[in-house]
């Protein structure tokens, strides 16, 4: 109905379509960084570009909960996914998954969105960066979805009839892009036989059969996991779901997008707080970081300056700083919070980020080129600690704890103050482990690396929900700003990594 709305006030624009938006909006509770100007009258005169950019805000705001695979209810046993459900999981795949080129080594196919965008005559790139506030490529992006989704209607109805058509098993679909976009066949035949294997096993119910077999002892085959989107091979469903091999992660790309995203925030927050950040606090996950190959903890190994070093084998076995003339910035002090998860799955990852991070304070270089030297200095004189336990930087439960709590007690509105949100953080997360692997609490130095924090960060690594979709958000991110907060004495900004955003990654918590 808002979306409605919105077209028709873009069409005939009034104070009480404008009105009604701003009331379904807040129904809704819907927030942006845009204001609804104030209108006097019936009419709205000079407020016509104030109230468009308010409106072209919502619409951005729509599209972003569009693209997002929003949750179906809870999954029943055996059932496969049919209808507008499996068309919206063959357009996100379409659009984000980098399917890789089967005859160009090292290429990728372009993502369907853009093929049809650059068709229509359209630059995909400026089209994206351009959404937030521009009415016209909002309205050319709806153009967009609508085409991609009549198209995935059209693949599942031609792989339905692909036996019955065998000379051209994708008529419906080729004849309807070509129409429409000028597209030809030849130049998605790659792209149909990836979706026609993905088609293929997400319609293959293996569930019910696997559970049967897991009752009777049985053999169950592997799977990987994640969502479809990140990795395909997880369908079909119904398999012994594997993590990873906690040895060959952080893997390379993981490592170079984690350091291109690192530079990237260093870069943005140069710009907003005109000077280079000494601290970041990084909130990681273990299902995030499952599902993206550790890039979570190849960022921590970028802000510090240090890589993950391979062994004989092949395997993630250590870590090593990287020259400072190499590195071409100062090392950056990272303050890293860990879920109960990640510290349980996720062990040999958390070692190597604690190495990363004291081989950096105890390293022989100026301070003004090494933040966490610079740092752990300072508080090891004001705790009257080691320089290597002034270095602690990860921090999670005690051991057989998980959360923070801070969910709870906003869900119970047991607290009366922000003081208490941040205080039942910290008193849950303070823990940490010493080089000989044993844990303690290690709140001091939690509370001293936090007062110079300048940034907080966390990831969103999943097509399926978003950062307002869950508490556990508030909880960790929420909780160590807050935290932040009351020992800086300054609310530090608050970014985001959105794997499915539409105008690039990184973005603030407002944005």
């Amino acid at each position: 109905l808002l979306k409605d709305s919105i077209d028709s006030f873009r069409q005939r624009p009034s104070v009480e379509l404008l009105q009604d938006i701003q009331t379904q909006a807040e129904k809704l509770d819907i927030g942006i960084d845009v204001q609804l100007p104030e209108i006097h009258g019936s009419t709205l005169n000079g407020s016509t570009d104030a109230a468009s950019a308010y409106v072209s805000a919502l619409a951005h705001e729509l599209i972003q909960v569009e693209h997002r695979m929003i949750p179906m209810g809870l999954h029943v046993l055996g059932h496969v996914p049919a209808g507008d459900e499996l068309y919206d999981i063959l357009a996100l795949v379409a659009a984000f998954t980098r399917i890789k080129h089967p005859t160009k080594r090292n290429e990728t196919l372009p993502p369907l969105p853009q093929l049809i965008a650059e068709h229509r005559g359209w630059d995909y790139q400026v089209l994206r960066a351009a959404l937030k506030g521009d009415a016209l490529a909002q309205e050319r992006w709806a153009a967009l979805d609508a085409i991609c989704r009549e198209t995935m209607g059209r693949f599942v109805a031609d792989h339905q009839c692909k036996q019955l058509q065998p000379a051209e098993p994708w008529r419906s679909v080729n004849g309807y892009l070509a129409e429409v976009t000028n597209l030809q066949p030849a130049q998605l035949v790659h792209l149909w036989s990836y979706l026609d294997d993905l088609l293929t096993r997400l319609q293959e119910e293996c569930e019910v059969a696997g559970l049967v077999r897991a009752l009777e002892g049985g053999y169950i085959p592997p799977s990987p996991g994640n969502d479809v989107v990140r990795n395909t091979a997880i369908v079909p469903t119904g398999r012994n779901i594997h993590g990873l091999d906690p040895f060959n992660v952080p893997t390379p790309a993981a490592q170079s997008t984690g350091a291109d995203l690192m530079n990237e925030l260093l870069e943005r927050l140069t710009v907003e707080q005109g000077a280079l950040p000494e601290t970041v606090a990084l909130v990681l996950w273990g299902t995030d970081n499952l599902k993206s190959d550790c890039e979570g903890v190849a960022q921590v190994l970028a802000l510090v300056g240090a890589r993950a070093l391979l062994d004989e084998l092949g395997k993630v076995s250590d870590v090593a700083l990287i020259p400072l003339h190499e590195l071409g910035r100062p090392r950056v002090d990272a303050v890293v919070t860990v879920s109960g998860i990640f510290r349980d799955l996720l062990s040999h990852q958390m070692i190597l980020i604690d190495k990363a991070i004291r081989m950096a304070a105890q390293a022989d270089e100026p301070c003004e080129f090494n933040f966490v030297r610079k740092h752990a200095l300072e508080q090891a004189a004001e705790l009257g600690v080691s320089l290597a336990e002034a270095a602690t930087r990860v921090f999670a439960n005690a051991p057989g704890h998980y959360g923070a709590n801070v969910n709870h007690l906003v869900e119970s509105s047991n607290w009366e103050n922000d003081g208490e949100l941040s205080e039942a953080f910290l008193t849950r997360k303070s823990f940490a482990f010493n080089a000989e692997g044993s844990w303690h609490d290690a709140r001091g130095i939690m509370e001293k690396s936090l007062a110079t924090v300048q940034a907080t960060f966390q990831n969103i690594d999943s097509f399926e929900i978003g950062v307002s979709d869950i508490d556990h958000y508030y909880e960790y991110l929420g909780g160590v700003t807050k935290s932040v907060e009351k020992l800086s004495g300054k609310r530090p900004p608050v970014l985001v990594a959105d794997a499915i955003s539409l105008n690039g990654r990184l973005s603030s918590l407002q944005q």
